[in-house]
């Protein structure tokens, strides 16, 4: 595996560990209030980005948290899954309901929006209050097939939000 490949790979694992987190929240919520589609939606959403990883680098605890989220909106599949796959001898439905990691709920990234005389050109991830000049490099890195040949007159910057250029 490339190097590339592999810090994509970590990546990968950080935001489903975060979306783990995210839907056993959004789950737990929704039950108590009754919002049985919208959880569902949520256990789909978190099922679709489980698969978009090669099943040889995830953990059996994600496939866990997953039949214990489902247990109680398809009890009898879940605990076919529990034994046959997961290889459990007590019952689903006698597990402890997960509990959510606060601190990795919150989101750490934001999204910039380059400019370039107010149109957009590009966007990109970044940490949150990350520094000014940092991402201004990252922008006109981005957007520099806009600016070549081209003085900038004026940047106009908002932290975590907008780098623009004016030419």
């Amino acid at each position: 595996m490339t190097k590339e490949a592999q810090e994509k790979l970590k990546q990968d694992l950080e935001q489903l560990k975060q979306l783990e987190q995210k839907t056993i929240k959004k789950v737990t919520e929704d039950i108590e209030a009754l919002h049985f589609n919208t959880a569902i939606s949520a256990l789909m959403t978190y099922v679709n980005n489980l698969s978009e990883i090669p099943p040889e680098y995830l953990k059996k605890e994600y496939y866990e948290t997953l039949v214990v989220l489902l247990a109680p909106f398809a009890p009898h599949i879940s605990e076919e899954m529990w034994h046959t796959f997961l290889k459990h001898k007590n019952l689903v439905s006698l597990q402890k309901w997960p509990k959510y990691n606060e601190k990795m709920i919150s989101d750490n990234t934001t999204t910039i929006i380059v400019q370039v005389n107010g149109k957009v050109r590009a966007t990109f991830k970044a940490k949150k209050g990350e520094n000014q000049k940092v991402l201004e490099d990252k922008a006109k890195e981005l957007v520099k097939k806009y600016l070549v040949g081209k003085k900038v007159k004026k940047t106009i910057f908002v932290a975590d939000r907008l780098v623009n250029f004016v030419i």
